[in-house]
């Protein structure tokens, strides 16, 4: 059977949904008046941290009493269940630390999800979107509170379809020997070319930025900055005798801008920007999923665009208008058993970001900039 060609008419249908899917129906309103306080009149009892959580930021979205999406959430329920009085009519129990990001849910848990949903959908078609009148700016309520339910990538994909192989790096050993019982690193120059900075091919990629755990469970933190040619030396010497807790070098953290107001005055300027990884979508909790795609490490917004680097989309690499390789964002990890908490998972993640050693190079040479970098390796329970 040979497939149907998309025509026009099909791609126009998509761009209305998907305009009408990201689009709250009654619009969004400034407000700063609140809601009356209310009871319920349903009596339908939900798990309380869900309760807490997820259907009092429903309720502020569209500034009503948190009684009235308990009320919808009752009412799709019992027109399906009309025997149903609470949760505990359905098999599950409820559990009191409970998280989006949990891998499996109970019965119980996949009902009151899908019944608030199907409350926000009701709401959504008589009640506009509120927000205060300080709140007027950033992105859409709207699409906040529905990525929430949403996975994390528009065109469908997961995070664990967007994540890289683990690199090289990743998987060496950094512990040496104990000594009196004491675990230690291996000696600087086996680290370091471990981690991708000695002794390495003449084409190397180089590490301008990174973070994950080895595998004997030592935390590898790298990061660069830039700083002015003369006096490069001394400035780091200095540098390299500050306490522990002042031994950093600034990045693009705001948004992909640095906003020196704000921000402690250092001897550096920032190159690097890894981006917040907060807002991800329901595929987060997938066994194998990475944080690392929806925020890929990179340079900060005006130096990509000074520098004339291109990025295609779900592409992990930088090029020249050339085509020639300048930066390479590596991202990967997934959920692992968290030895350190029974029964819990963590997210076993690593992002670096390589730049192209003779784009490096000429880049510094261009901007008449040396490269500084801090190597920080920690083990947990032992600092090293």
């Amino acid at each position: 059977m040979s497939p149907v060609p998309l025509t026009s008419t099909c791609y126009a249908n998509i761009d209305q949904l998907t305009t009408e899917r990201n689009t709250s129906p009654r619009g969004i309103v400034a407000s700063d008046v609140y809601p009356r306080a209310a009871e319920p009149t349903s009596g339908f009892r939900f798990d309380h941290e869900f309760s807490k959580i997820e259907i009092s930021t429903l309720a502020h979205l569209f500034n009503v009493a948190q009684a009235t999406v308990e009320d919808a959430m009752a009412a799709a329920i019992t027109r399906r269940w009309p025997q149903a009085t609470s949760l505990d009519y359905f098999p599950g129990r409820e559990r009191y630390q409970w998280d989006r990001e949990d891998r499996h849910e109970s019965y119980r848990e996949h009902i009151q999800r899908h019944a608030l949903l199907n409350a926000a959908t009701s709401l959504s078609k008589v009640l506009p979107v509120v927000v205060r009148s300080y709140e007027t700016e950033g992105c859409s309520p709207w699409l906040k509170w529905r990525d929430r339910y949403d996975v994390t990538f528009d065109d469908g994909s997961w995070l664990s379809d967007r994540k890289d192989p683990v690199p090289q790096q990743a998987k060496e050993n950094l512990l040496g020997n104990k000594i009196a019982q004491q675990e230690t690193l291996q000696d600087q120059e086996a680290v370091l070319r471990k981690l991708g900075f000695m002794n390495t091919a003449v084409d190397a990629l180089f590490p301008l930025y990174g973070r994950w755990s080895s595998p004997d469970g030592v935390t590898v933190e790298i990061t660069s900055a830039l700083t002015e040619r003369t006096g490069a030396i001394g400035r780091c010497i200095a540098f390299a005798k500050r306490p522990s807790h002042d031994l950093w070098l600034p990045e693009f953290w705001d948004d992909g801008y640095y906003d020196h107001r704000s921000r402690q005055k250092s001897p550096f300027a920032p190159f690097v920007w890894a981006p917040e990884t907060e807002s991800l979508g329901i595929d987060l909790s997938d066994e194998i999923a990475a944080r690392g795609p929806g925020g890929r490490p990179r340079l900060g917004i005006e130096f990509t665009r000074s520098l004339v680097l291109m990025n295609e989309p779900n592409s992990c690499d930088w090029r020249k208008t050339d085509g020639s390789l300048a930066l390479r964002s590596q991202v990967w990890g997934s959920w692992k058993p968290d030895p350190d908490h029974n029964r819990h998972r963590h997210q076993d993640d690593g992002e670096i970001l390589w730049a192209s050693p003779d784009w490096l190079d000429a880049t510094l040479s261009n901007l008449n900039r040396r490269l500084v970098f801090t190597v920080t390796l920690d083990r947990v329970r032992n600092f090293l």
